[in-house]
């Protein structure tokens, strides 16, 4: 029953958030008995108490009241998840509804990309062929060869792959997650790691799109996600590390730079170098060439102990801060539905700036700057927002 159904999403979302009945009873408005019963599916909130849940919660009064369970739902009660974790993927799925939103209102959705399929990965020797032989299909299917990977978020999110980039709390142990929501693909990654781990993560979460969405959901943490190749993880995790490694840093482009450009012998200027080409961490390009054999074991323990950030910054003229920026929370593309959406009059002026994030004084100004500031109007099928007056 729906009754039951509120009840349980309430609990649910109270515990994630770490409040008592008493906490949430005090910030919605009502008593702590009123929210008890509530939780015990013996009473069906009002429109008001469910419209404070759902401010309090950071979610849309729809997702109480639809009864189907959501991959979220399930993703929630993992095991995998501690309580730091659940709190960053609340945020998540805030995302996840806002992003939904957008496209159904602008009518612009991107079809999935098309799904691998792999049988008799029963060894560790027909794991490493079948992922290097994905890696190289979708690379040819995309139409990018051999060359380097420029932007993989931006690739991700032109094959039906949501991908949002957000600082998580250390303690939640999160590096990165796939969500198979409906017929929507969404993936998190951890913006605290350094931009290379960042472009690593997001391949290794892009294999689990393309090869492993029928499981729903993917948690990744750095024990499963690495860039050095392991056979005692999840096969379909080394099957994803695997994948991740050769699809940024191809072995035919790799062998053709070494033969043209580097020579055999491979010094510490010449990883600097391969690293950058690829735009990936200078770990993962040892362990790729290690795989390869273009490094010993010796090499590689060698090279290991080397600063590479410190070359980088003297000889690139990078910053530490460039290096290691965060990426932005917010995909381009759903900035652009969002500003869309508004200039095609679908949402107000108060929605576009619960979208972005911004507050509604600085995004009315920058808009009338632009010169493309329309008038503020609540519409159909949005929530009113709660604006200030800039007067």
């Amino acid at each position: 029953m729906i009754k039951e159904g509120i009840g349980r999403k309430i609990k649910e979302l109270r515990e994630i958030m770490g409040l008592t009945q008493e906490q949430v009873a005090q910030k919605v408005g009502v008593s702590k008995e009123y929210i008890s019963m509530l939780e015990n599916g013996l009473r069906v909130p009002s429109l008001e108490v469910l419209y404070n849940l759902a401010q309090l919660f950071h979610q849309d009064v729809s997702y109480f009241l639809s009864e189907k369970e959501s991959t979220f739902s399930v993703l929630f009660r993992s095991k995998e998840i501690n309580k730091y974790g659940k709190e960053e993927l609340l945020k998540f799925k805030k995302f996840c509804d806002d992003y939904i939103f957008l496209e159904e209102i602008t009518k612009k959705e991107i079809p999935l990309a098309p799904k691998y399929s792999f049988k008799n990965l029963s060894n560790f020797k027909s794991i490493l062929n079948s992922a290097e032989q994905m890696a190289e299909e979708e690379r040819n299917r995309l139409g990018i060869g051999k060359e380097p990977i420029k932007d993989i978020f931006s690739l991700m999110e032109n094959q039906g792959c949501h991908v949002v980039v957000q600082p998580l709390d250390n303690r939640s142990k999160i590096d990165g997650v796939f969500v198979f929501e409906g017929d929507r693909a969404f993936v998190l990654i951890n913006g605290s790691q350094n931009y290379e781990r960042q472009v690593f993560t997001a391949a290794h979460e892009y294999c689990h799109y393309l090869k492993d969405r029928d499981y729903k959901f993917w948690i990744d943490t750095s024990k499963q996600l690495s860039e050095r190749i392991d056979n005692d993880k999840n096969p379909l995790e080394t099957f994803a590390n695997i994948f991740a490694g050769n699809f940024l840093m191809p072995k035919s482009k790799i062998e053709e730079l070494i033969e043209k450009d580097l020579g055999e012998r491979l010094g510490p200027e010449d990883i600097i170098y391969l690293k950058r080409y690829f735009g990936v961490s200078y770990q993962a390009i040892l362990y790729r060439l290690k795989d390869l054999n273009y490094l010993s074991k010796t090499e590689l323990n060698e090279y290991l102990q080397i600063s590479p950030g410190v070359l980088e910054s003297f000889f690139y003229k990078d910053s530490e801060k460039e290096r290691d920026r965060e990426q932005s929370l917010i995909p381009e593309r759903f900035l652009n539905l969002a500003l869309e959406a508004y200039l095609s009059k679908k949402i107000s002026l108060g929605r576009l700036a619960e979208l972005l994030e911004v507050d509604i004084i600085s995004l009315k100004n920058v808009l009338l700057e632009a010169k493309i500031l329309r008038d503020n109007k609540t519409h159909k099928g949005e929530k009113a927002p709660v604006e200030e007056d800039s007067n």
